[in-house]
């Protein structure tokens, strides 16, 4: 009688960028059984949908989350959402848009 010899293979995987793509592959990654190693040239995680600090909070990119959209979804299925808040209707009414090296009131008309 042969014996086999059983060996596992751990999958190795390097995630350059801890964006929200970067950290979606980590964590399908992860979840799958690799061995994830994230790497990240900022101090914080998030990318381009990362929220600066200073007088006033704002986002570094053009992304959102939006409420039962995709992401949204394949987060809350991993218990990955914080506490949402919603804009009181007065307050969206400070929102500027910069659009060709201007502050508008109106968004561009993809937003819409």
């Amino acid at each position: 009688m042969e014996r086999v010899r059983s060996t596992t293979h751990v999958h190795v995987v390097h995630v350059v960028g801890g964006g929200l793509a970067g950290l979606t592959a980590a964590i399908t990654a992860a979840e799958s059984g690799a061995r994830v190693t994230l790497y990240e040239g900022h101090r914080t995680l998030g990318g381009r949908a990362r929220t600066a600090d200073g007088p006033y909070r704002t986002n570094e990119g053009p992304h959102a989350l939006y409420r039962g959209g995709p992401h949204w979804a394949w987060l809350a299925r991993r218990d990955l959402l914080g506490r949402v808040v919603s804009v009181p209707p007065r307050e969206g009414l400070r929102f500027r848009f910069r659009r060709a090296g201007a502050l508008r009131r109106v968004p561009p008309v993809a937003l819409l």
